[in-house]
């Protein structure tokens, strides 16, 4: 199954977002991958963030949504 979610940056944030997305905490993947993420993607057009994750399970949906806290 794959989830996509459309998430928006605070302006001014743009900065932060790159900076923290240069080299992600280990720990950050390895909860997205507890949740059940096979693969995913962000796709960043101005503050408008598109993502798409991979769940070979079926079962990521909720826990996707507990860590991008939707």
């Amino acid at each position: 199954m794959h989830v996509g979610l459309h998430t928006r940056l605070k302006p001014g944030a743009e900065q932060r977002y790159e900076e923290a997305h240069a080299a992600v905490w280990p720990e950050i993947l390895e909860a997205i991958r507890a949740a059940g993420v096979a693969r995913g993607l962000i796709f960043r057009d101005g503050l408008d963030l598109f993502h798409v994750a991979h769940d070979y399970s079926g079962a990521a949906d909720d826990k996707l949504r507990l860590i991008f806290d939707l």
